[in-house]
């Protein structure tokens, strides 16, 4: 079939999230699981090694009321498996239902994306909430090295990250589809 990848022919695999989300991608090879403590040894010092994270953070929290949400955006409509408009509605609705007004909503954009998918929902959350957009240049980063922002937001999001933040922070996903 066009577009199946090849069955994996390697005897052992090395893994940070103990688990295969497929279920049959790794089901004939011995599973190296990297310690969860060496994982954020090593996220620990990426953060350390990035000051500009812990400064546009600061500035990111400055006069941002409590609770604080953080939206963490895919690239769908990049990928053309929707429409920039049909995403962006997504993000709304997702925000609208499951945060209460007033709230500060930090948006950040996915690594990969081209679109200005943030300042679009921006401008459609303005007037309710308290809007902040992660810069451009810096939500290359991925999430997960972000320890001071995940301290202080619960997270929105549907994508692999709500993975990984649960399992090496215990951040559960704030929304919840119905």
């Amino acid at each position: 079939i066009k577009g199946t990848p090849a069955p994996c022919r390697a005897r052992t695999a090395t893994l940070i999230l103990p688990m295969d989300q497929t279920g049959d991608g790794l089901t004939s090879v011995d599973l190296l699981i990297v310690p969860k403590e060496i994982v954020l040894d090593v996220i620990d010092k990426c953060y350390r090694g990035l000051p500009e994270l812990a400064q546009h953070t600061t500035s990111l929290l400055i006069d941002a009321p409590a609770p604080r949400f953080l939206v963490l955006l895919e690239n769908m409509a990049d990928g053309q498996f929707t429409t920039f408009d049909a995403e962006v509605s997504l993000y709304e609705e997702m925000v609208r239902r499951d945060t209460p007004r007033g709230a500060t909503i930090l948006i950040k954009a996915h690594p990969l994306s081209v679109g200005p998918m943030e300042d679009a929902l921006a401008q459609r959350l303005a007037g309710d909430y308290k809007i902040r957009i992660i810069s451009r240049e810096l939500s290359r980063y991925p999430i997960e090295i972000w320890k001071d922002l995940l301290s202080m937001c619960d997270v929105i999001t549907m994508s692999y990250s709500a993975v990984s933040l649960a399992f090496l922070y215990g951040k559960s996903n704030t929304y919840r589809s119905s």
